[in-house]
Formats: C-alpha cells, sequence, structure tokens
C-alpha cells in the first residue's frame, strides 16, 4: 500500500506563506525581502502572491493587501503581482515608490465559470519599463470553449 507524505508539511517545509494578518509574518518576509535585496542590490525583485476575493466589486476589500504590498516595495521589492480575483478589478495596479503594485489583472484562462456580471472574458497583461516606470496595458478578450475558461480567440 502507498502511503502519501503529510501535505501540510510539505508546504510548510517547501513553500513560503505570508499570512498578511499576522505581524511576525509580514516581519519575517520583510526580513527576507531586505536580505534578498543587499545579497542582489541591482536585481529586480518580484513577489507573486494570491490574495482578494473571488469576486471583487470595490478596492476597499484591498485596504490590508494594498498596505502590506507598500511595505514590502519599502523594504525593496520592485512588483508586486498580487492575483486572486479572476477578473480585471476596478485598479487592477497602481504605482508606489518607483515599484508596482498589482492587483488583478483577469485570467487569461482557468477553471472559472464566466460571469458576465465581471467581464471574465476580458483580461489585462501589463509591460512594465522598471527605468521610465512607463506602464503599457494589452488587453485580451477570449471566448470560452465551455465553462472550463480555455481562451480559443484573443
Amino acid at each position: 500500500m502507498e502511503t502519501r507524505p503529510d501535505i501540510t508539511l510539505l508546504w510548510k517545509n517547501h513553500c513560503w506563506f505570508i499570512d498578511i494578518y499576522d505581524n511576525d509574518s509580514v516581519k519575517k518576509a520583510i526580513n527576507i525581502i531586505h536580505k534578498v535585496k543587499q545579497q542582489h542590490p541591482n536585481k529586480l525583485l518580484i513577489m507573486s502572491i494570491h490574495w482578494g476575493e473571488n469576486w471583487v466589486d470595490t478596492m476597499s476589500e484591498f485596504i490590508q493587501e494594498e498596505k502590506i504590498a507598500k511595505m514590502f516595495i519599502d523594504s525593496g521589492c520592485n512588483i508586486i503581482f498580487g492575483n486572486g480575483a479572476h477578473h480585471i478589478v476596478p485598479t487592477p495596479y497602481i504605482k508606489y515608490n518607483n515599484g508596482l503594485i498589482i492587483f488583478g489583472l483577469g485570467d487569461i484562462s482557468g477553471d472559472f465559470i464566466q460571469k458576465q456580471m465581471y467581464n471574465t472574458n476580458y483580461s489585462i497583461s501589463l509591460m512594465y519599463d522598471t527605468i521610465t516606470h512607463k506602464i503599457n496595458v494589452i488587453p485580451f478578450s477570449k471566448i470560452f470553449i465551455n465553462t472550463c475558461g480555455i481562451p480559443v480567440e484573443y
């Protein structure tokens, strides 16, 4: 009989979780960002964070996320790529202190059912110039094959 490893232990030992509601977790992340930036001062540091609710109506739902993202940028991170809403949120990104905070650009594909009120058949990508801080938005539109959300046309 095959035994399965404890998935909780696997995640704990091999993944880095930041609980944005836990000050110790946030402090640990800030310390890691500082150390990485000290060792590699000329490198671009990007963090991807799965955050936010699946369906977002207002940016007030991102108050804690924005606060933490700004702390991470102030600590040396250049780009915080937040995702989780599965649609383009009201303010998809902001520039902050020569950094970029992304709140939600939508899904290019995925297993989320199309929700017309959230325009889930649209998403955007960003081209961000880290020197000039200029952003070009690239819109995408997709047609769903079925409820799976695999794009067949842009």
